[in-house]
Order: C-alpha cells, then structure tokens, then sequence
C-alpha cells in the first residue's frame, strides 16, 4: 500500500470515529492525501484534527515543532482546538489497534 493511499485511509477512519461520536464534519478533504487535518464541531467541542498514519511494522511520529505550531494558528483563528490523532494500519488496510489521540 503506497503512503498516499494510507493516508487517505487513515483520514477515513478520523471522520469514521468522530461521527460515530456525533461530531459533524465542517471541513476535510476526501481525496488530497496531502490535506491531513479534519474539522469537526460537536454541541460542547470544536477541534481540528492532524492526522497522521502509517502502515505497520512502523509507528506514527508526532508532530513536528513546525507541525504544532501551524495547527495551533489555525485552531486560534477558527476558535477551535488543536488535536493530533495517529492511526496504525496493517497491509489489509484495516486499522491496527485504537486511533491514538493527543490535545495540543
């Protein structure tokens, strides 16, 4: 599976979960791998998503200093907060363990 196609997967899963906790997507691009961030609002939240995915044997990193910071002006400007999500897949495409979550 090549890195363009995980992380169009991964990205799926993110908006998979916070629907099923009955957030509402405001915002995320379905079909550029290169648009990792997901904005979704729920009554009491408001939160822009970083996703980042790998495929197993590898680990998800965390965000670059560079990553934090840009994602934390865009959280400002649009009064949200800023989230890191991480997801693991194996070669099947499915997810490997639970979507790791971290607020910045």
């Amino acid at each position: 599976m090549s890195s363009t196609d995980a992380r169009l997967i991964g990205k799926r899963y993110v908006v998979d979960w916070l629907e099923s906790m009955e957030f509402e997507i405001v915002d995320w691009d379905d079909e550029d791998p290169e648009a990792l961030d997901i904005e979704a609002e729920h009554s009491e939240a408001h939160m822009i998503v970083r996703v980042k995915t790998v495929v197993e044997p590898d680990e998800p990193e965390d965000l670059s200093a560079v990553e934090v910071r840009d994602l934390m002006s865009k959280a400002s400007e649009r009064k949200a907060v800023a989230w890191e999500a991480k997801v693991r897949l194996d070669e099947d495409r499915l997810l490997k363990g639970d979507i790791s979550w971290k607020i910045l």
